[in-house]
């Protein structure tokens, strides 16, 4: 388990490591390991792109983001803001929202969660099947 976090602080310190996500308030460095692969039968037709933190996790993310917003704020405007139009309720406060193509998940979601509006943001990680 060293050896995977050693090699994943590595690849990020060589390959940049520009791109990050916030965990419990603190940034958790992100490098992309694999292009674009179909994960499974539930994600038929999405895109899912690898990253490696550097906590050594792998780590699989498509273009969405989950927001929260704080309460009694319209997050419509927004997302009106940063031009995301494709923004599913999942409840008063909290939103699936579909990134355009091309566009840097982790971007988005890090300047999402900068506004003082927005209780979080972060991309929406694909957890992998476990048996039990």
């Amino acid at each position: 388990m060293k050896r995977m976090a050693l090699l994943a602080i590595f690849t990020i310190s060589l390959f940049g490591g520009d791109d990050y996500y916030t965990q419990y308030g603190k940034k958790v460095q992100v490098a992309k390991i694999v292009q674009k692969q179909a994960l499974s039968r539930d994600m038929a037709g999405e895109n899912v792109e690898y990253y490696m933190t550097s906590h050594g996790k792998k780590v699989g993310v498509t273009n969405e983001i989950i927001v929260k917003c704080r309460l009694g704020v319209d997050c419509a405007e927004i997302f009106k803001s940063f031009s995301l139009s494709d923004a599913s309720n999942l409840s008063d406060s909290l939103y699936f929202v579909k990134i355009p193509d091309g566009e840097n998940v982790f971007t988005i979601s890090n300047r999402l969660s900068e506004n003082p509006n927005v209780e979080f943001a972060h991309p929406n990680f694909i957890k992998a099947n476990m048996r039990r």
